[in-house]
């Protein structure tokens, strides 16, 4: 069998649809519980694992971009861990933070944290007005919300740009 190009599109679609779909279901879970299920970063992991897998099963090369990623995810995990200790996010957050790095293009993890913290600061805002005079209103900050928006934005550019 002969594999082409179009073959690697394959794999980028549906490895992005499950990306896609896995990120709406950690916004809505911590808009409604304030919390990010394990079961939602694992199975991010698994998709990125299996595309990458099968990706470098048929192409040369292609290797060395997913270690790379896997690389730049665990410098983020260990960032993010140490954020959690100092309660500056939540474990859920701090998970899906490495999670999503997976998916950036090489040189893209800048970008995609920097997207990161200004939707961050939009949330905030948001969640600090939303709260303000009411007490029993949930005061933390749903910051999957800003993860995932962070994580579609550098993808979907991307994944469109890409030929």
């Amino acid at each position: 069998m002969n594999w082409g190009i179009e073959d690697l599109y394959w794999i980028r679609l549906v490895a992005f649809s499950g990306f896609l779909i896995l990120l709406t279901v950690a916004v809505i879970f911590d808009l409604r519980y304030r919390r990010i299920p394990n079961w939602v970063n694992l199975s991010l992991l698994a998709i990125w694992a299996a595309a990458a897998i099968s990706a470098s099963l048929l192409f040369d090369g292609v290797w060395k971009d997913f270690a790379y990623a896997g690389l730049v995810a665990l410098i983020v995990l260990l960032v993010s861990i140490g954020m959690f200790f100092l309660r500056a996010i939540g474990g859920g957050d701090a998970k899906m933070l490495a999670a999503v790095a997976l998916w950036m293009p090489p040189g893209g993890v800048t970008s995609y944290l920097i997207a990161v913290i200004l939707t961050g600061g939009l949330v905030s805002l948001v969640t600090l007005l939303w709260s303000k005079g009411n007490e029993s209103r949930d005061k933390r900050v749903p910051y999957g919300v800003a993860i995932a928006f962070g994580g579609l934005w550098v993808c979907a550019q991307t994944f469109f740009s890409a030929k």
